[in-house]
């Protein structure tokens, strides 16, 4: 277990340092928080690789003044949590980690992790492509936080975060910390009573910083309960769980329905904020490219473009040519193409999704259509959607 020294100045502010060696192989740190405006929304912590809180958290910070808190850490990996109650970032404040290599942060969300570990060797989550973004778990078990547990379950009933707890890891009096990777979706919350007497009254809430609760949840009586809520994209929200008696009974986990990952688990009293990343089409090569988008949610178009060769027609025989497809509800003319150049080739271009799309060419709304049955019965292969005497629409298959 390495040794640790925490020596800090709370509401002192700049250049408070301490006195005291921090003598080999332990190493001091100096943090430099510097703050703007909304300075009362700031906290930050440390807490070694095993999430338990080393130092912190620091808050009641006043709007643009500088702080300074001096640690004196043993050889090993440590995190700095940083936050925002808020969840619009720290509006202007950063803070530095100053040892043999500076290190710089800030909040543009509710949360922040930065490594200032002493040991070069260690690392923190690091959330995959895919995988959705990091999230923190801040837990403060009452009474009994030996019975406390939680995890999240996805749609398809598989973990997406946790199990975490596991009836014994939390130690009654002290706070806790869990890292998770967490895309936005549909998510089943899993709660655990110890005892099996239900929740006396505690109950799971997630709520934006409206006051619109999407999920409040409880076990009215029993050993475990479950609930589900789908998350808006690109939100904060605020997570509670508590407000009744025999907390240290509570457990609870958070699952992403689509994934079946638990992406969270906690106890009583619980408060933490969840962000969810913005969702939308991820691939810049679609027509809907959302540059904002942190995971792909499968809206992606792409366009398409058709063309006719109306040379063949006697002059004067149609007023316009349109694109039909039962995606348009065969609407008779409601995507109607051009001929800018006056070539005889009428064109138009759309946005549709990867897959197969059925159409076919009409003119001045339905008044006349192609008819290519007789080609499909002579063995062509334009339109394969046929039955071969009343009907044959064209087939395409658009790409990704």
């Amino acid at each position: 277990m390495s040794l640790l020294f925490v020596i800090f100045y709370a509401g002192f502010q700049a250049s408070v340092l301490s006195q005291l060696p921090c003598d080999f192989p332990n190493v001091e740190i100096t943090a430099e928080l510097s703050t703007g405006i909304w300075a009362e929304e700031i906290a930050w912590s440390i807490f070694n690789d095993s999430d338990e809180l080393i130092a912190g958290p620091f808050s009641g910070f006043e709007d643009n003044t500088t702080y300074t808190q001096t640690l004196c850490l043993g050889f090993g990996c440590y995190y700095a949590l940083l936050e925002d109650s808020y969840g619009d970032g720290w509006q202007g404040g950063s803070i530095v980690f100053f040892s043999s290599e500076n290190i710089t942060g800030s909040v543009t969300g509710s949360s922040e992790i930065l490594d200032i570990s002493t040991d070069p060797s260690c690392g923190i989550l690091q959330c995959e492509a895919g995988t959705g973004d990091r999230y923190y778990a801040t837990i403060s078990a009452d009474l009994y936080g030996e019975e406390l547990a939680w995890e999240v379950w996805d749609s398809e009933g598989t973990i997406a975060a946790g199990p975490f707890g596991n009836f014994g890891e939390y130690v009654t009096g002290e706070v806790s910390s869990e890292a998770f990777c967490l895309i936005p979706e549909c998510y089943t919350v899993v709660m655990y009573d110890s005892y099996g007497d239900g929740w006396n009254g505690n109950t799971f809430v997630i709520a934006d910083d409206n006051g619109f609760e999407y999920l409040n949840a409880t076990i009215s009586t029993g050993s475990t309960g479950t609930a589900s809520a789908c998350l808006p994209s690109g939100i904060c929200m605020t997570m509670t769980c508590g407000g009744g008696s025999y907390t240290s009974e509570v457990g609870w986990s958070l699952t992403d329905d689509a994934s079946a990952t638990v992406i969270l688990t906690g106890g009583a009293p619980y408060s933490d904020t969840l962000c969810t990343p913005y969702t939308g089409c991820a691939d810049v090569l679609a027509s809907n490219y959302d540059a904002t988008a942190l995971v792909d949610d499968g809206s992606c178009l792409y366009a398409t473009t058709f063309n006719v060769d109306m040379n063949c027609e006697p002059a004067g025989s149609f007023g316009y040519v349109h694109l039909e497809s039962p995606l348009f509800g065969w609407c008779g003319g409601c995507v109607p193409m051009t001929d800018a150049d006056g070539d005889g080739v009428w064109t138009v271009t759309v946005d549709l999704a990867p897959g197969s799309f059925e159409y076919k060419y009409a003119v001045d709304g339905f008044a006349g259509q192609e008819n290519l049955v007789d080609d499909m019965v002579a063995g062509a292969s334009c339109a394969p959607v046929t039955d071969y005497w009343s009907y044959a629409n064209r087939l395409v298959t658009v790409a990704a």
